[in-house]
């Protein structure tokens, strides 16, 4: 404010001077119209004076056209003085801007008033755009000439400093009007009296005003309790002189008692008298009321910590004891005073110092509770046997604060523990003499006990294994129907997947991802495959083979994939091993007992024995579920830890496992139960705690030789002929449909078998072959087959189904059936078993 004061009074005493030269220069022109022909020397030093005046000077004639301009008119509005002569005062060209920035229109130059009004214009501030892109401010004042031929004279300095420094006051001004109304704590200026002049908008609320206006009618008098507490108040600013604080209690408005912490600072005249003074206040009723609350909760921790027998006690981070309630005082028989700041490390036993030292330093390093015992001295001198719990303090950022704990003395149970386990040792004792004297009177009726049991345990495990095998043939059928929906899904994927690569370009870069994408169907239908061997649905291809040559290069895989420290042993001791069985399902078998036995070592370390022998088996002897006769018996032992009863209870159980998780999912034995019995055989096992165990799958025996299979390839052939396809599901109806064109025949589709049978028997030579699904509305594919049959009995008829338990392959042949298909199957696997059964139909 003083600089912007300054800067006025300065542009006045200059105005003023140019009244007096504008006067000067009027008398000045008129002399010099007059004797201008006259008085030529004249003429010069009133030019010279023109052109040198400080200020600058604009001339115009009475229409506003610049006339006469000189030196500092030009450097002030940035233009040379030959281009203002000609010009008007309100041309386009001239840029002018009002102080706050904003355009100012012509009407409100100051030479266009003084020219429309007949009078001066003083004191107007306004911005030339410069050449150079800058800004000018100038201070100007315009005056009407009364000369005939002339308008107004304009005066005007330059004025950017001093308009900047108004603009920095203004901004300085705004910035602390910002802070003083945004402060959170209460701004107030109040009188000597009281009488509030200026606040804030936190002072209004903390005092409860319901605004400024009705602050700024109060006296903060009425804020103090009373009128004495405001007099002192003042009279320590009058004393002080200087800054002072004051913490206390001030009324609201609305009568609450609040706390404040209030720093004020007076304005004092010359004679030393307040005038008045500013403060900051504070509300800390909040603090206030937690510290209370803190008062009271101490309060209450050391009435509850005396009030505890046990002995309580807190330390800080160097271990130096800051608190001990009453009965920790009592132990030792010192004040709080004598024990605050010893450590508690001091107190302790020599020898039992480690000990409780690793305990406190192990709670702190895992932030976890903490227990130790020891013994201490109390007041009589005495060692004490002291148990100790407690917990680590840790500030927010992890920083170690100390310990709290409580302790108690134990010593008596410590003697009495003692005590007990000198008594426990003498009663064993006294146990042991009775008991050599009761086992040699109880051995023989033991014995005849035993005999009985032995026939009572036969008994009960074939009730349980009758049981057992209920229960997984419910689970199998569960399992089973998922399996069958599984396949359904799968069907239509792998054959459009196929075909979709067939079509597709080796270069491209979908080439890859489909054949992944086939990749990982065929995985899926293996895994599909799995459930149906514990279900006994899945597809088998039983045929005479023999196990030995199946054990020989199962366990080339197997040792490939254990440790060294796993020794295998093989004990093959059978003549005869051929069975009537599915090559893939035993080694299925071999390699799932083997991985388990490997599994079983302790450490992955020990011996695992495969052995294969002949053995008679009767009904009677523990397997209810086989008949009697000659079996092969295939027996996996391992040197591992072995199972409890309970656990052998479960072991074949779909999806019971005493593995860890990730390492199993139980479904290893009951698959391997389920395919011992589609074999016609059974599975035992034989295992006690540390004595390892022996699994044992017995085979029915065959006088069949086996022999070597064809493998199954695709004749790669370019196909002909018509096919009648028939299926409810509508996906594998369209899929399998493109497979066989894209072989190369013709195909006819049915949506069941009633369809199937309109369409072929109005021309049955027009069909070369049909393939139905098994399981369909209104008509399954067995009716289907046999209605065929009945109208042209050498078509050859192939039958797709997901289970091969609903009908085998000699009651599907026996029904019409030429040859049976296992869904999902590949275009492969299609075009080998339509070849297989075209070539049936055409062999003599």
């Amino acid at each position: 404010m003083d600089m912007k004061k300054t800067s006025q009074e300065q542009l006045e005493t200059r105005l003023r001077e140019a009244e007096v030269r504008i006067a000067e220069l009027e008398e000045a022109l008129a002399r010099y119209q007059t004797a201008q022909r006259d008085s030529e020397p004249q003429t010069e030093k009133y030019e010279r004076l023109f052109a040198s005046f400080p200020l600058g000077i604009t001339i115009t004639d009475e229409h506003g056209t610049i006339v006469k301009v000189n030196d500092e008119a030009g450097r002030l509005l940035g233009l040379p003085r030959e281009e203002h002569e000609g010009k008007t005062i309100t041309s386009p060209s001239w840029r002018v801007f009002r102080s706050d920035g904003t355009p100012m229109p012509a009407e409100e130059f100051p030479g266009v008033r003084a020219l429309m009004e007949r009078r001066i214009v003083e004191n107007v501030v306004m911005g030339i755009k410069q050449k150079g892109g800058g800004i000018r401010w100038i201070n100007v004042a315009a005056a009407p000439l009364t000369q005939k031929g002339f308008g107004v004279a304009i005066v005007y300095n330059d004025f950017t400093r001093g308009h900047k420094a108004e603009e920095d006051l203004v901004r300085s001004e705004e910035r602390y009007r910002k802070l003083f109304e945004e402060d959170l704590t209460g701004n107030v200026i109040a009188a000597a009296d009281g009488r509030i002049l200026v606040c804030n908008p936190s002072f209004v609320d903390i005092f409860g005003f319901e605004g400024r206006e009705e602050a700024l009618a109060s006296n903060i008098c009425d804020l103090h309790l009373n009128p004495e507490s405001f007099d002192r108040f003042t009279s320590a600013l009058r004393e002080r002189k200087k800054l002072i604080s004051y913490t206390g209690r001030r009324r609201r408005r609305d009568g609450k008692i609040i706390y404040i912490m209030e720093n004020a600072v007076g304005r004092f005249d010359e004679n030393g008298e307040l005038i008045d003074y500013k403060a900051y206040v504070f509300d800390i009723t909040e603090r206030k009321r937690f510290e209370e609350r803190l008062r009271e909760s101490e309060e209450r921790f050391r009435i509850m910590a005396d009030s505890s027998p046990l002995m309580i006690w807190v330390a800080d981070e160097n271990g130096e004891i800051q608190f001990v309630n009453s009965s920790y005082r009592e132990f030792f028989r010192m004040s709080l005073e004598e024990i605050r700041g010893k450590r508690w490390r001091g107190l302790l036993h020599p020898i039992d110092m480690d000990a409780y030292v690793d305990a406190f330093l192990r709670a702190v390093s895992e932030k976890g509770p903490f227990h130790a015992m020891g013994r201490m001295r109390c007041f009589n001198g005495q060692w004490r046997w002291i148990e100790s719990y407690g917990n680590p303090r840790f500030s927010p950022e992890g920083r170690f604060l100390g310990l709290v704990c409580t302790s108690q003395d134990v010593t008596e149970r410590e003697q009495a523990q003692k005590d007990l386990l000198r008594y426990r040792d003498h009663l064993e004792e006294l146990v042991r003499e009775r008991t050599d004297e009761l086992e040699g009177r109880n051995r023989k009726l033991g014995e005849e006990i035993i005999e009985r049991l032995k026939a009572e345990e036969e008994r009960r495990k074939a009730v349980e294994q009758l049981a057992h095998t209920g229960k997984i043939e419910a689970l199998g059928r569960f399992a089973g129907g998922i399996a069958h929906d599984l396949n359904n899904m799968l069907y239509p994927i792998i054959i459009e997947a196929e075909s979709l690569l067939d079509e597709m370009p080796s270069d491209t870069p979908w080439h890859q991802t489909v054949q992944q994408i086939i990749t990982a169907a065929y995985r899926q239908r293996d895994l599909v495959k799995q459930i149906l061997s514990f279900s006994r649905r899945s597809e088998q291809w039983f045929a005479p083979i023999s196990i030995k040559p199946l054990i020989s290069e199962t366990l080339a895989f197997v040792r490939s994939s254990l440790p060294s420290t796993i020794e295998i042993k093989q004990h093959i001791d059978a003549v005869n091993d051929a069975i009537i069985g599915d090559a893939s399902q035993i080694q299925q078998v071999i390699m799932n007992l083997c991985k388990n036995a490997a599994d079983a070592l302790p450490s992955q370390s020990g011996v695992v024995e495969i052995g294969l022998e002949n053995t008679r088996l009767a009904q009677a002897e523990g397997h209810p579920e086989i008949k009697a006769g000659e079996y092969l018996r295939l027996s996996v032992r391992d040197s591992g830890k072995g199972m409890t009863p309970e656990v052998m209870k479960h072991i074949f159980e779909p999806f019971y496992t005493t593995k860890e998780v990730g390492k199993g999912i139980g479904m290893g034995l009951s698959v391997i139960h389920g395919i011992a019995r589609d074999h016609g055989g059974a599975i035992t096992v034989e295992s006690e705690p540390g004595k390892g165990s022996r699994f044992s799958v017995f085979f029915p025996l065959t006088g069949e030789r086996p022999a070597a299979g064809e493998p199954h390839t695709w004749s790669g052939r370019r196909a002909q002929g018509n096919i009648l396809l028939v299926d409810d599901e509508r996906p594998i109806l369209s899929s399998v449909s493109k497979a066989l064109k894209r072989l190369g025949y013709s195909v006819t589709v049915a949506a069941d078998g009633v369809e199937a049978f309109d369409l072929f028997s109005p021309d049955p030579d027009s069909f070369d072959l049909v393939m139905t699904d098994l399981t369909m509305p209104r008509m399954n594919g067995v009716a289907l087959a046999a209605k065929i049959r009945e109208v042209r009995p050498d078509v050859p008829i192939i039958l797709c189904t997901g289970f091969n338990d609903i009908i085998t392959d000699q009651e599907a042949r026996s029904k019409g059936v030429t040859g049976l298909i296992f869904k999902p199957v590949g275009t492969a696997d299609l075009d080998m078993a339509i070849g297989a059964a075209l070539k049936a139909r055409s062999a003599p």
